[in-house]
């Protein structure tokens, strides 16, 4: 079987920032009796969690399926050109959103625009990890986004501004977060990808998730599995509900499958 993980609040806990032991247990044990292993994140490759690199898996598919590897070998990487990007960030500029540029090598930032507490986070974490970048840079380019609006309103007119050139996925939250995903990449899109170079059929996959943003691959793989905490219309998508992270989750899910 292939097995797709999201990484934020399914394998990693996020209000503890924690990687179980048991995630990792289990995780290793199913890669022993055969399975691959696939990340499948929201997050860019550069900021993968360092801790699951000790973990066996066979692949990533990232960004949202905008960045995609199989076995050390890089199948899509799909970054905007630095003309493309500094348009972006001249509309970004206009609606004066807080706003993270979210690259396969850096995280960047807009001094020109304003900020909150949750971005000062993110900055300060990719600070922290070499990665943080800045829309003057030479080299300044970027994949998606991580925007801030409370009126939903407000992010219509930004996808309508950027031409329909990103699809604006609400995250929630205290700020009202918004992931900007290239148009016509999901999560999904990146699980084909890697069917396409192995030969195996959805039905050969197995997803687990616990947020909007992991709909596209919970509702095309063959078999589901969502997380404890996650909301009732992720967990109504999903064919199975397993615990939360920091319960034990993954093991005990990877055990009823009998994967492990």
């Amino acid at each position: 079987m292939l097995l797709f993980f999201d990484i934020d609040g399914t394998l990693i806990d996020l209000k503890t920032h924690l990687l179980p032991e048991s995630a990792l247990r289990s995780l290793r044990s199913a890669h022993e009796k055969g399975h691959l292993l696939f990340l499948n994140t929201g997050r860019t490759p550069c900021f993968v969690d360092e801790r699951l690199y000790q973990l066996p898996f066979d692949g990533m598919v990232c960004g949202c399926g905008t960045y995609v590897t199989l076995h050390g070998h890089v199948l899509l990487e799909r970054e905007l050109s630095r003309e493309q990007a500094l348009e972006a960030v001249s509309v970004f500029r206009s609606f004066q959103l807080p706003c993270a540029y979210e690259g396969d090598r850096k995280i960047s930032f807009d001094d020109a625009l304003p900020v909150n507490e949750e971005l000062c986070y993110i900055r300060e974490d990719a600070r922290r990890h070499g990665l943080e970048g800045n829309t003057s840079d030479a080299d300044f380019t970027f994949t998606k986004f991580y925007a801030y609006a409370r009126d939903p309103g407000v992010m219509k007119a930004l996808e309508e501004r950027l031409h329909g050139a990103f699809t604006c996925i609400g995250r929630g939250g205290k700020y009202g977060a918004w992931e900007g995903v290239p148009t016509g990449f999901s999560k999904a899109t990146g699980m084909d990808l890697i069917l396409k170079h192995t030969g195996f059929t959805l039905r050969d996959c197995i997803a687990f998730g616990d947020s909007n943003n992991d709909l596209p691959m919970l509702r095309h793989a063959g078999t589901s599995v969502c997380m404890g905490h996650a909301p009732e219309d992720v967990k109504e998508a999903c064919t199975h509900v397993t615990g939360k992270v920091m319960e034990d989750g993954i093991e005990l899910a990877l055990k009823s499958l009998s994967l492990i």
